[in-house]
């Protein structure tokens, strides 16, 4: 996804991973992203997209090590990515994606649109 660092246009790659849980409580881990994030995004997934993940673990990484909160990354990737997991769909890897996911479970535009796409179709990544 392209992001923004300062203004500086960065893309990271965000992966997601749902499994079933094997205890009563499914985890929710986050590595370079806000994992309260992460749990506000499952639970708009469960309640407008009608994903049931309760019974899921749930793993996302920013790949890399990269600091996602620190550059203010937008996570539609999310909704991208951990429900193409959890149904076992496959995300075109040249595409990318941003915006900000409401509450009620709409994208939202960002600022610096453009220069995310510049950036994105200079990495060649052709699906924006």
């Amino acid at each position: 996804m392209p992001s923004l660092e300062g203004s500086r246009p960065i893309l990271i790659e965000l992966q997601a991973l749902v499994v079933p849980t094997a205890f009563g409580m499914p985890r929710r881990t986050a590595e370079g992203v806000d994992v309260n994030r992460v749990s506000l995004l499952v639970a708009v997934m469960e309640k407008r997209l009608g994903i049931h993940l309760n019974n899921q673990d749930i793993f996302v990484n920013i790949a890399g090590g990269h600091e996602g909160g620190r550059a203010r990354c937008r996570f539609r990737s999310d909704r991208c990515h951990s429900p193409s997991n959890f149904k076992d769909k496959v995300v075109d890897p040249e595409m990318a994606v941003f915006g900000e996911v409401g509450l009620g479970g709409e994208v939202r535009g960002v600022s610096q649109s453009e220069v995310r796409v510049k950036e994105a179709s200079r990495m060649d990544l052709s699906d924006v």
